[in-house]
């Protein structure tokens, strides 16, 4: 009968949305688990939600990070990759595939993908902070002490960014300023553990 169609409608649609609904607590699990070093457990829920739906980006992305985090950067690769030939202009994949070339020292090729993200949206503050840290950790302090400047004046509340700053600084041996920068940073957040180290090494150095 028509009544026992709606219902049966109602019933198919309200098991869809929880089963959606389910797989998005699923996913916020598994990376909350990620968050917390706990990479093991984190790859089963995502390789669950994958062998349901291959083609779905937030599992890609968030299993990407987390093979990343646990240092299985070929592995993480592959699913950046994967989120990228479905959505070739994901912010989040291509920030993940930078940082993921970065942390396995592929200093050269990390910049692509946050140089690409950077010609998507002009100015995006994840790309050039991407591009921050990679010079940084190549050892080119004057080219991530030009990024940082910048981000620090753009955004004055973030910390982050007083500490990659402050860590160019150091690089480039120029301690007084990077003392001023962590200063600076301590302001906004005084209990910031990182900022504090810093500092405190700044007095051995000089």
């Amino acid at each position: 009968s028509p009544g026992m169609n709606v219902k049966v409608l109602s019933l198919l649609t309200f098991f869809s949305l929880s089963a959606i609904a389910l797989r998005g607590q699923d996913l916020s699990e598994a990376k909350r688990l990620a968050e917390a070093g706990r990479h093991f457990e984190a790859e089963k829920i995502y390789n669950a939600a994958l062998v349901k739906t291959p083609d779905n980006l937030e599992a890609l992305i968030g299993a990407g990070y987390n093979y990343s985090w646990g240092k299985q950067h070929e592995q993480a690769r592959e699913k950046f990759e994967t989120a990228l030939a479905i959505d070739p202009n994901n912010a989040e994949a291509l920030v993940g595939k930078g940082y993921n070339l970065a942390w396995s020292g592929q200093y050269a090729a990390a910049k692509y993908p946050f140089l690409t993200l950077e010609r998507l949206q002009p100015g995006n503050a994840e790309a050039r902070k991407g591009l921050g840290y990679v010079y940084l950790w190549q050892g080119n302090g004057l080219v991530a002490i030009d990024y940082f400047e910048k981000l620090v004046l753009e955004y004055p509340q973030n910390i982050e960014y007083y500490i990659a700053l402050a860590q160019s600084y150091l690089l480039e041996k120029q301690i007084r300023k990077a003392r001023i920068t962590l200063l600076s940073a301590l302001q906004i957040d005084s209990t910031d553990r990182i900022a504090h180290d810093l500092l405190e090494n700044t007095y051995g150095i000089a």
